[in-house]
């Protein structure tokens, strides 16, 4: 009996493409969205719901987002997964790899925390809008604001802001940070 991952056709196995198998199948994607989806990467243990490079050649960056193939099974799949030049994505984002969209948070809570006159805290999701622009990463998010807990009031209320941060893409420091309203 065949496995339905040996007819070429959806979904995917991880494993495969990642030993180069199926990469005829992978959908072009130029660098905006790659980091449109990159700035979406969350931590994970297992290699699983989140965006992953699955296989890397001297043309492309062979990237999705697997899923386990089904419950308590350790194979993962893609319904469908991307290739993006490696040249260009090496001359616009060189440090792809190291920094991805939790990186990019942890430094916007950092950087709205630190531009608070009264402390609060912080919370940024991932789900905000990144795009380079030269040698710049310029990001709208949303944030929750919630102010500590004082006698006068032992239940603050949270607060969503918005704001526009611009950051160096090699270093991640900050070079302009604005609220929006």
């Amino acid at each position: 009996m065949l496995s339905f991952f040996q007819n070429g056709k959806p979904p995917y196995s991880v494993e495969k493409i990642s030993d180069g198998k199926f990469l005829d199948r992978a959908k072009v994607a130029g660098v905006d969205a790659f980091i449109n989806c990159w700035m979406q990467k969350k931590v994970r243990k297992a290699m699983v719901g989140t965006w992953f490079i699955l296989h890397e050649n001297e043309e492309f960056v062979f990237w999705g987002k697997p899923v386990f193939k089904r419950v308590f099974s350790d194979k993962r799949i893609v319904e469908e997964f991307f290739k993006t030049d490696i040249i260009k994505l090496n001359l616009e984002f060189p440090d792809f790899k190291s920094k991805s969209g939790n990186d990019i948070r942890l430094k916007l809570c950092e950087y709205i925390q630190n531009s608070l006159s009264v402390p609060a805290r912080i919370t940024v999701s991932i789900g905000f809008k990144a795009k380079l622009i030269g040698e710049i990463i310029n990001v709208e998010t949303q944030c929750t604001k919630t102010p500590y807990s004082t006698a006068e009031s032992p239940e603050p209320v949270p607060v969503t802001i918005k704001y526009r941060v611009l950051l160096n893409k090699y270093t991640l420091d900050l070079i302009e940070l604005e609220e929006l309203n």
